[in-house]
């Protein structure tokens, strides 16, 4: 049986708008499943430590999500959490950062140092305060401060330490103490996710050393917020492994 010309003559039209059907189904899935955009204000513990399990469950939702970090700054960037431009932020706490009474905040993660060291000292195995001080420092800046929780301490109890050099990363120190005899104070919870060589001794910080919290920050007129609100969720469900 063969088509008659009145049918080739409308199969074009036909085909056109089967066309559309299929387009309108993709247009669907988006409508389902929008394009969305995160955007964070962190320290690189954040990005070690958080992100790739934040990314990880993102993923096996198959949402249609991507994550904007900036790195955190010597203040919170009050600003762009009140009107949206960034949605949450990561500070270290407690008391690291002044907070304004109209954000809110919780604290996601504890957590205290290891002194990372190549400096040898004779007959001593462990990081007391005079071999701490008497070590060249690498400092690490994995965000924008001009003072750091440390020397603060050192400070406090009459001490100070000699600053070789600063990095723009935790492996970028490691890197260099691993080139000249020099000591990196590291939190703990990251020593799991960097390249530690042979070498290096991971040794306990003098006693009183301070410990810290990495806290989760937003604006209070924003925690109804869709990007705010979900962001928590996955927070909290990686709360028992942080």
């Amino acid at each position: 049986m063969l088509p008659t010309i009145k049918s080739q003559s409308i199969l074009p039209y036909m085909q056109l708008a089967l066309d559309s059907i299929n387009q309108c189904t993709e247009v669907n899935d988006n409508i389902f499943n929008p394009p969305k955009i995160w955007c964070i204000s962190a320290p690189e513990y954040f990005e070690l430590s958080i992100l790739p399990s934040i990314l990880k469950i993102l993923n096996a939702e198959n949402s249609n999500t991507s994550l904007q970090i900036q790195k955190l700054g010597q203040d919170l960037p009050l600003e762009q959490l009140f009107i949206g431009d960034i949605d949450i932020g990561f500070g270290f706490g407690p008391g690291y950062h002044r907070l304004h009474p109209n954000l809110q905040w919780e604290s996601i993660v504890s957590d205290s140092f290891y002194c990372l060291t190549t400096y040898k000292q004779e007959y001593k195995n462990i990081m007391d305060i005079d071999y701490f001080c008497n070590s060249p420092h690498v400092f690490p800046t994995p965000w924008l401060s001009d003072e750091n929780m440390i020397d603060g301490w050192l400070k406090k109890i009459g001490r100070k330490r000699r600053i070789l050099t600063s990095a723009n990363s935790y492996q970028a120190c490691i890197n260099i103490i691993t080139q000249v005899p020099a000591t990196l104070s590291i939190p703990k919870k990251l020593v799991p996710f960097l390249n530690i060589p042979d070498g290096v001794d991971i040794l306990s910080p003098p006693l009183g050393f301070p410990n810290f919290t990495l806290d989760m920050i937003w604006a209070k007129s924003r925690t109804k917020s869709p990007a705010v609100m979900e962001l928590r969720k996955i927070i909290s469900q990686l709360n028992t492994r942080l």
